[in-house]
């Protein structure tokens, strides 16, 4: 089992000391080999993790990281994923929504009304997931 899933099942637990301690790990690694999209899984993840101990700068600043390796390798289908964590941690946070969506914007060159419509979207989703 690798350092990344170790983390994942850690965070199903919701053992999140264990699973942040776990993607650190995982990251370090990923970050010898120069694997940059999976270091990215990995602070995507790291994220998710800061939102759930509510340590929403932490959250952001992850999620900043992760975005910007997506974008720069044109994986879309992750970047969205990404963006989608970002609009919870906004609806979570509506006073950081706004940095939210300018941060989204900069990085993927989107409008800004467009970035709150993928917002708006992917609460919307996840609430009728829920």
């Amino acid at each position: 089992m690798t350092w990344h899933q170790l983390g994942m099942v850690a965070e199903e637990r919701r053992d999140f000391a264990a699973a942040e301690e776990a993607y650190r790990t995982a990251l370090e690694i990923k970050q010898t080999f120069d694997d940059q999209h999976s270091a990215a899984s990995t602070w995507h993840q790291l994220g998710m993790v800061a939102q759930e101990r509510r340590d929403l700068a932490a959250a952001e600043e992850a999620y900043r990281t992760a975005l910007d390796i997506f974008v720069a390798a044109n994986d879309e289908h992750s970047a969205a994923t990404v963006i989608g964590s970002c609009a919870r941690l906004g609806q979570a946070d509506p006073d950081r929504a706004e940095g939210l969506t300018a941060m989204v914007a900069g990085q993927t060159e989107m409008d800004a009304e467009d970035v709150r419509n993928l917002f708006f979207k992917a609460v919307s989703n996840a609430e009728e997931q829920a």
